[in-house]
């Protein structure tokens, strides 16, 4: 049926003589022509003044791929510089990101069992005595690590006013354990009386210990003196001692070093110590008061408000949802002019410190800090099956890596 009806013909032809009437008219009165005083034109761009902070929704993938080497070596060869040239192993010209300053060298402190931070700024990435920070980021570091480092400055295990250690990821004693070996003539500049060649593995186990049942072991770092290319892709488990004796020969074990040749170290890090002058700490840090905190881009552009976030991230018991909502968008920090860690927020302004969130509510923090490597089975070398919640399996607990039931 044609709408077009007489009448609606006649309206829209009188709108239209009215219309060409009226330009008629404007166009030859002298009065009425439009000037540029006549209109206020904004001399900045709209965008910069009294506009609405913008909105970022993260998306973050539940890929076990998280946990694997960040940096590449001889087994994975990216070109990390961008010079055209693949990279097989550590450059002392490249800056390597991480828990560890690159310009900074560390200490271990056995009694802690942490790195920290020690002397002068080194812009050559070369410590003499000490542990090179850019080294150690190339050694040690997963991709969940630079996420985490990115994000929000790390994953604390120690978070008080006047403390901080941040702790790398949990690593199964599976394929997601890797090792580094060194060759280079320089490896004294990187690494307390270092010898080449050294191998480096890096898993979660007790000093000592072959497997870890509670899943519950700190991040380390073994080393030895020389080089062991197989060591993190052996047939059993990676990063190991000899399985046969002290020997090897008994257990035909060649690609292991025996127990008393292996060096092992946490993998946690105190950072942004505020006794210590400002260009001493971290350039990740930042000061609260009396307290200094490292940060990332969720506390650069949350806590003043410049932006608003929020996460959605993938789920095993739902794999066809399109993800789980962690957090809805909204502020970071600052949801209360009245007090500190109020809902929402995520950082006290005043400390720098997380603020603590219970299991029922919502964080992004709190979720990427759970994102781990649960249900493995070290004892027998084996990933165990199943889905949501807590449960235990042959006597071990298996634990959901995000919070909630959604899994």
């Amino acid at each position: 049926m044609n709408p077009r009806t007489p009448l609606r013909s006649a309206a829209c032809l009188a709108v239209a003589v009215s219309a060409v009437a009226g330009w008629l008219w404007l166009s030859n009165s002298s009065e009425s022509r439009a000037s540029i005083s006549d209109y206020p034109i904004a001399e900045k761009p709209l965008y910069t003044a009294n506009s609405a902070p913008p909105l970022m929704m993260l998306v973050a993938s539940r890929d076990e791929q998280l946990f694997e080497r960040a940096y590449s070596d001889y087994a994975n060869l990216p070109d990390i510089n961008g010079d055209g040239i693949l990279d097989p192993t550590y450059d002392n010209a490249t800056a390597y990101e991480g828990y560890f300053d690159p310009e900074l060298c560390y200490d271990y402190n056995t009694t802690n069992a942490v790195f920290k931070a020690s002397g002068e700024r080194k812009p050559n990435h070369k410590c003499s005595g000490q542990w090179s920070g850019n080294f150690l980021n190339w050694v040690s570091m997963s991709r969940v690590d630079l996420l985490r480092y990115v994000l929000y400055g790390g994953k604390r295990v120690v978070d008080t006013a006047q403390r901080t250690v941040l702790d790398r990821a949990y690593l199964t004693s599976d394929t997601h354990a890797w090792s580094k070996i060194y060759r280079g003539d320089d490896i004294a500049d990187y690494v307390p009386n270092g010898t080449a060649p050294m191998t480096f593995c890096n898993v979660s186990l007790e000093a000592g210990k072959q497997t870890d049942p509670g899943g519950v072991a700190p991040p380390a770092l073994r080393y030895v003196k020389r080089a062991l290319p197989s060591w993190s892709v052996t047939e059993y488990a990676q990063c190991l001692a000899k399985l046969g004796g002290s020997s090897g020969e008994a257990g035909g074990d060649p690609d292991r070093p025996s127990t008393t040749d292996i060096t092992q170290l946490t993998l946690r890090v105190e950072v942004c110590d505020p006794a210590v002058a400002a260009e001493r700490r971290e350039r990740f840090c930042k000061s609260y008061g009396t307290s200094s905190k490292p940060i990332g881009l969720l506390q650069e552009y949350g806590e003043p408000g410049r932006m608003r976030f929020g996460l959605i991230s993938g789920t095993y018991s739902r794999p066809r949802a399109g993800g789980v909502l962690r957090k809805n968008i909204g502020m970071f920090a600052g949801n209360s002019a009245t007090s500190e860690c109020a809902t929402g927020d995520e950082v006290n302004l005043k400390t720098g410190q997380f603020c603590s969130i219970s299991e029922s509510k919502e964080g992004i923090v709190k979720t990427l800090d759970l994102f781990t490597l649960a249900a493995w089975n070290s004892g027998r070398s084996t990933w165990y099956s199943g889905s949501g919640g807590r449960r235990s399996i042959h006597g071990e607990t298996t634990a959901i890596s995000l919070p909630g039931t959604a899994g």
